[in-house]
């Protein structure tokens, strides 16, 4: 700081020296100008200039000496004062080293004697930890050894399982492994979304029709989920695990299976959504199944009040819980349909099943012209000329009415006229046996005979002469089923049925034998359905079988929810409530579950050329306002409409086999499929009409399955090389 101080002052004096100097030798420049100036200015004015400038030059040496003499002066004060703030520093630097040394001492004893202390309290607290986790350790020690014993054929198992990632593979060569979540769960999703795809625009009233061709090449053009399930030919497993559940729908109720389906794609699509978020598919099966559970008593709250123990012979009942069944196949067809259905069940029950009814198609004239006939029809005319038969006694013969004999012809060489006699008594013998046997029959009371077998010529010549009439049907169905209409028992034995009136007509130039049963209980009833092309009868007779199928379930529960989509709306309102309450994981899939119940009235919609988001908007505001029963109106005459009932069993079964199938797809980790492709179709659809190859296209195909195993030998031996 002192010598700082000290050049600052020195450097004050000499830039006040310079300024001295410059003023001085300005002064003494000015009488020395040129002549013509000097020559303008008097003498007195040169001599004061010149005593001004002595002055001034004087005056700045007296300033020069006094900046030296005060520049010495701070220089003299600058080091005193180093010299004493040096002293300073040090004295204060040994007090803190002394201080410091002082407080280190303290704090290392103070440290010492807590280390000492903390090291007892730690070893006595490890003595009683040790002691009690010995007796904890042994338990977990016996807990292990069982868990382990359990586990070990576990173990056994998964190695089996992944020796074909560890390069021993027990598969053969071309085979697929599919595993992760990207090949495996992601990929099987899809494929199941590709069905649900296929099958959703059949859904509802409007639904369309699906060309259908099976292994036999007959093309069924339907909107019968239930056909396109028995008739899809689904070669990804995971789709049939979707088939399997909308085939136990069928079995268990009868309809639902497109619904059955179409959910559990949807389901399936939110899935994967809810995966690339990051979750977890054991998390989502959780909460799916949560949703289930939440789902079926939401879907029991909203059931309609007294529907429990409706009166199924009532057709007003019936008819509320049939139309929507058959008007999803034909829409604009329900109503006489639905009343043939009707008028039959009500034939048949409640003694006999509903599977006792039948269903005959016959060509020509229009579906108004249907009716139902109590007994059975059969699509065959009289063999004999014996047309009609009142208050028949029937005889059934599953093996025919003839003399037994081989199946092969024979030809019978006659050369004498002896011989010619024996084979004429021979003859009469047969004929004698015949009538014997037709005496019997007609002594018996019989009128009518059935044959499952063609009846001889000889036979029928006698039936003739006793007045009886001859029916031959060479389905064992109808055969059964006739027996089921009349009583009778194709038994060996003579069992004889009975039957009002049997009778031949002709309905659209088809020939057939009608047999009324009425006078006593009858067991059979028969819906002869008409129409103009055997499409229509095809499609008619399906929604008919479908139209039975929900009397015979609204017998075993006729509870009633509301239709064309309410039920689902309503349910997923309450499941989103439910959702926006919970706090875990599960959360996302409650709502995700909700959503996916939203594809029934979308579909329905999408369908019937609606706009969806007008319609869901519609149906959200009408059941949030508290009007439940508001469904998706197809007509497009009004946004909503309340007067459309489902049965609740088929909407239960439906939502817990669809959530339980996608469950069990969503636990797939690992996929192998078989080398090569679908096994080949051994039908008359397939290329060879279900003939083996030619004997050259055998070869052919064995020696290039030979140079293709050559040829992958080849390279892998190059590989290693």
């Amino acid at each position: 700081m002192s010598s700082q101080k000290y050049n600052q002052g020195y450097d004050a004096t000499a830039q006040k020296t310079e300024q001295a100097k410059d003023a001085a030798g300005s002064a003494y420049d000015r009488p020395h100008r040129p002549q013509e100036r000097r020559r303008r200015r008097p003498s007195s004015t040169v001599g004061a200039i010149q005593n001004k400038a002595s002055q001034t030059l004087g005056a700045a040496k007296n300033t020069a000496g006094d900046a030296s003499q005060t520049a010495s002066d701070k220089a003299v004060q600058g080091k005193d004062y180093a010299v004493d703030s040096a002293v300073q520093a040090k004295d204060y630097t040994v007090d803190s080293a002394i201080s410091a040394k002082d407080t280190t001492l303290n704090t290392a004893t103070q440290a010492k004697d807590y280390t000492v202390d903390q090291a007892t309290r730690g070893k006595d607290y490890a003595v009683d930890s040790a002691a009690s986790a010995g007796q904890t350790t042994t338990d977990y020690a016996v807990a292990a050894k069982d868990k382990t014993a359990s586990t070990l054929q576990q173990l056994v198992d998964n190695t089996r399982r992944l020796d074909f990632l560890l390069g021993d593979s027990t598969l053969k060569e071309g085979h697929d492994l599919l595993s992760g979540l990207d090949e495996g769960v992601l990929k099987i999703i899809d494929a199941c979304k590709q069905l649900s795809n296929i099958t959703r625009t059949s859904f509802g009233p409007n639904g369309m029709n699906m060309m259908v061709i099976h292994h036999l090449e007959k093309l069924l053009a339907t909107s019968d989920s239930e056909t396109m399930v028995n008739e899809l030919e689904a070669q990804h497993h995971a789709a049939n695990l979707v088939v399997r559940a909308a085939r136990a729908q069928c079995e268990n109720v009868g309809d639902g299976a497109n619904l059955v389906v179409s959910f559990a794609g949807e389901l399936l699509q939110n899935a994967e959504k809810l995966m690339r978020m990051g979750l977890h598919p054991s998390e989502i099966i959780a909460g799916y199944s949560k949703a289930l559970v939440a789902g079926l008593e939401a879907l029991e709250a909203i059931i309609e009040p007294n529907t429990n123990d409706a009166d199924m012979k009532n057709e007003e009942e019936a008819m509320k819980r049939l139309i929507p069944v058959v008007a999803s196949k034909q829409y604009g067809l329900e109503e006489p349909l639905c009343r043939l259905i009707i008028e039959a069940c009500i034939r048949v029950s409640p003694k006999n099943p509903v599977n006792n009814v039948r269903v005959t198609k016959l060509l020509g004239g229009g579906v108004f012209d249907s009716s139902v006939v109590p007994g059975e029809v059969l699509k065959a005319d009289a063999v004999g000329s014996i047309k009609k038969a009142a208050k028949a006694k029937i005889a059934v013969f599953r093996a025919g009415v003839d003399l037994a004999a081989t199946k092969t012809k024979g030809t019978v060489l006659i050369k004498s006229a002896e011989q010619l006699e024996s084979y004429k008594k021979r003859r009469r013998l047969e004929e004698a046996k015949i009538e014997s046997l037709m005496k019997e029959v007609a002594t018996s009371g019989a009128t009518v005979i059935v044959s499952g077998d063609p009846v001889g010529e000889m036979a029928l010549r006698f039936c003739e002469r006793k007045k009886i009439m001859v029916l031959k049907s060479a389905s064992k169905f109808e055969l059964g089923s006739f027996c089921g209409a009349t009583g009778a028992s194709s038994v060996v034995k003579l069992h004889l049925g009975f039957a009002d009136s049997i009778s031949v007509e002709e309905i659209g130039g088809t020939r057939i034998t009608v047999i009324k049963k009425e006078s006593r209980g009858n067991m059979i009833a028969t819906i002869v359905i008409r129409g103009s092309t055997y499409s229509v009868l095809d499609d008619c007779k399906r929604a008919v079988h479908d139209g039975l199928n929900a009397y015979d379930t609204a017998c075993r529960d006729s509870r009633l929810v509301p239709g064309a989509g309410a039920a689902e709306i309503e349910v997923a309102r309450r499941l989103q409530d439910l959702g926006s309450k919970e706090t875990g994981l599960n959360q996302y899939a409650i709502l995700k579950f909700a959503e996916s119940l939203e594809i029934v009235p979308r579909i329905l919609a999408e369908n019937a050329g609606l706009n969806t988001l007008d319609v869901l908007s519609a149906l959200h505001a009408a059941h949030a306002s508290g009007n439940i029963h508001a469904g998706v109106d197809i007509e497009g005459t009004q946004s909503t409409k309340d007067d459309i009932w489902d049965l609740y069993i088929t909407k239960f079964w439906a939502l817990k086999l669809a959530t339980h199938a996608v469950c069990k797809v969503l636990r797939v980790r690992v996929a192998a499929k078989q080398a090569g492709g679908p096994k080949p179709r051994t039908g008359p659809g397939s290329q060879w009409g279900g003939r083996r190859l030619p004997v050259g296209r055998r070869v052919m195909l064995f020696f290039a399955f030979i140079a293709s195993k050559i040829t992958d030998r080849l390279s892998n031996l190059c590989a290693n090389v």
